[in-house]
């Protein structure tokens, strides 16, 4: 190859390298321009009472931060709960739903195990084997007396709040402790298995059925597994619990007591990391646990749901009861992402909004609130703006306090940077977790900016 047709070669590569981190300089100083600005919450004199709370260092802040799959994967809660907490002082780990036990996602901060295979449901699934959902917006249920373990990594509590149906009233649970965890005690196996769909059977059905997850249900079937026939075949990855009982010879009970109706508080002798809870029922239906230390400080509390919208907090009373139950002194509403990517009309979608702040209102007139806005995003970036903005309109007309994200985050295009500097999902939604931990900067400096007057 002659010597000019070489050194062209290289121009050209030196060309497309020398672009691609011009690109990448431009998307990536459009997020320093945005976290360097002053980050703003409008209509902040509804949340006078949240900072008169958290600046009192000899009481307990609860924070609740409810929001769809952007909270339930736990990046953006996770780094505001360690902010609060190093700045406010640390409570306790708050609300808790063992997603692993439940083959689903969630936060990273603890790790969840049972003696046995549990169904699981969310606010957003068609299902009518478990009527209600509780505190978390989901359940976790089985016919059959099991153990569950939940180890926190970063924290100690010696109290635990449950939070069950009251079809599990009176129901006999006992605390344990164990030289091992129970982790060494369990195994799982996997079996490729066919199964005919009966009538009646609906897509989470299915995936509980086999104790597998949807996305990989329709990984094997494809799509049309989301719709079931019946009569038609699927293919499933039927997976088993193994439960080697040695592991109780060498428990040791620290507390027995009953289930109260809805709501069960357990003061513990001793701080520890690590719950191991035995039910004895045959028929158990939990919906979460809450976790506190006993000092004062903040206990940062999240529920979130994939797939959810402002209309799923609203279909069950008993999650507004158990939540309502914490007496937050700041309610976060971090949802519309799915409203965005959905054929919901204004009036629609505000009458859900307002329905569900009125709720929350009723039980508390001044209970501050907080409504953030989802961001850009490439599936539907139109309908998206619209939802931001209809949040914003409710709250700039009801006086509620609000942060307008998706224009802090850089408004319309912002999805696209983010994929250009590596931070977003390819499925044009959802962010990897630095790009889910720096939108949690820009809420925390939002936060501070307020907090700081």
């Amino acid at each position: 190859m002659p010597k000019w047709k070489k050194e062209s070669e290289k121009s050209k590569e030196s060309i497309i390298v020398n672009k691609k981190m011009k690109n990448n300089l431009i998307a990536l100083g459009a997020f320093f321009s945005i976290v360097g600005n002053a980050q703003t919450i409008k209509n902040t004199e509804s949340l006078s009472p949240f900072a008169e709370s958290i600046k009192n260092q000899n009481k307990v802040t609860q924070i609740l931060f409810i929001g769809d799959s952007h909270t339930q994967a736990g990046n953006i809660t996770d780094y505001l709960r360690a902010q609060f907490q190093t700045h406010y002082g640390n409570a306790g780990r708050g609300l808790l739903f063992p997603y692993p036990v439940g083959n689903t996602n969630g936060a990273n901060d603890f790790s969840a195990i049972s003696s046995t295979k549990w169904d699981v449901f969310r606010l957003v699934h068609e299902q009518d084997i478990y009527p209600q959902l509780g505190a978390l917006g989901f359940v976790i249920g089985n016919q059959s007396p099991a153990m569950i373990e939940i180890t926190l990594d970063n924290d100690t509590f010696n109290h635990v709040t449950i939070f069950s149906d009251p079809k599990m009233i009176g129901k006999e649970i006992a605390f344990f402790t164990a030289p091992l965890s129970l982790n060494h005690f369990v195994r799982k196996s996997t079996q490729r298995v066919n199964y005919q769909i009966q009538e009646g059977d609906t897509y989470p059905e299915l995936a509980s059925m086999f104790n597998t997850t949807t996305t990989q249900l329709k990984a094997l079937n494809g799509a049309s597994v989301m719709n079931p026939k019946p009569g038609a075949w699927i293919k499933a990855d039927q997976v088993s619990v193994h439960y080697n009982t040695d592991f109780e010879n060498s428990t040791q009970s620290i507390l027995k007591t009953n289930l109260k109706e809805e709501i069960t508080p357990i003061q513990l002798p001793l701080l520890t990391q690590k719950m191991l809870l035995k039910t004895y029922a045959n028929d158990n239906y939990f919906y979460g646990f809450h976790f506190s230390n006993g000092q004062n400080g903040v206990i940062f509390n999240s529920v979130g749901v994939n797939g959810a919208t402002y209309a799923d907090f609203l279909k069950h009373p008993i999650q507004f009861r158990q939540l309502k139950s914490l007496h937050p002194d700041l309610l976060v509403i971090a949802l519309g992402t799915n409203e965005g990517v959905s054929k919901i009309t204004e009036e629609e979608f505000k009458k859900n909004a307002m329905d569900l702040i009125r709720l929350w209102k009723s039980s508390n007139k001044n209970l501050p609130i907080l409504l953030i806005t989802p961001t850009d995003n490439t599936m539907n970036a139109t309908k998206t703006k619209l939802v931001a903005q209809w949040i914003v309109d409710i709250a700039q007309e009801n006086n509620i306090a609000y942060l307008h994200l998706y224009e802090e985050m850089g408004g319309a295009g912002y999805f696209k940077k983010a994929l250009a500097r590596k931070v977003a999902n390819k499925d044009g939604v959802h962010l990897l977790k630095s790009g889910y931990e720096e939108q949690a900067q820009v809420i925390w400096n939002a936060f501070q900016n307020y907090l700081k007057k």
